[in-house]
């Protein structure tokens, strides 16, 4: 309990670690740790995700407690003089791993690689591109045209009047 407190006053880490593979006592650790103040203050509550590879070994540990804000050195003072072992309160899980969806192998569409093949879903008749080729001329590029018609609209309505004043008849009269 000492060396815990000590730990807490010098604002170590508590941590914690595991064999990567728990039956080969050469195999390298795993280790995670918090705060040791942290651990003070969430009353020795902890949580563990212990996250393994697809051949069963440990590739990561997550350790965390509930945070909570306080001061530690100020709370060890004030507790009472303990010199018990420290019980700590866990939970543990393991996650397996998840497949993965592969990513494709061939390039479709892609305007960037030079010879690329376009793709495109096959239309009603079995031709490549069913779909985008029964679009209309202004279906396919309205985002384009909406914006070139306003602004060609507003600049009727904001344009200035011509120069040279545009008024009547000639000046001066008989």
């Amino acid at each position: 309990m000492e060396a815990f407190k000590q730990s807490v006053r010098n604002e170590g880490v508590y941590r914690i670690r595991m064999r990567s593979r728990p039956e080969d006592s050469n195999s390298p650790y795993v280790v995670a740790s918090i705060p040791a103040c942290q651990l003070l203050l969430g009353k020795f509550k902890e949580k563990i995700l212990i996250r393994e590879n697809e051949d069963g070994s440990v590739s990561s540990l997550e350790y965390a407690n509930p945070y909570f804000h306080g001061d530690c050195v100020k709370l060890l003072s004030s507790s009472s003089k303990s010199t018990g072992n420290i019980r700590l309160k866990s939970a543990a899980a393991f996650v397996m791993p998840n497949e993965a969806t592969p990513v494709p192998l061939k390039l479709e569409g892609n305007m960037f690689v030079k010879g690329a093949k376009t793709g495109g879903k096959k239309g009603k008749n079995g031709e490549k591109g069913g779909q985008e080729e029964s679009k209309s001329f202004f279906q396919r590029y309205w985002h384009i045209i909406l914006p070139v018609g306003g602004m060609m609209l507003l600049s009727n309505f904001v344009a200035p009047p011509p120069p040279g004043g545009g008024g009547g008849g000639a000046p001066g009269g008989k």
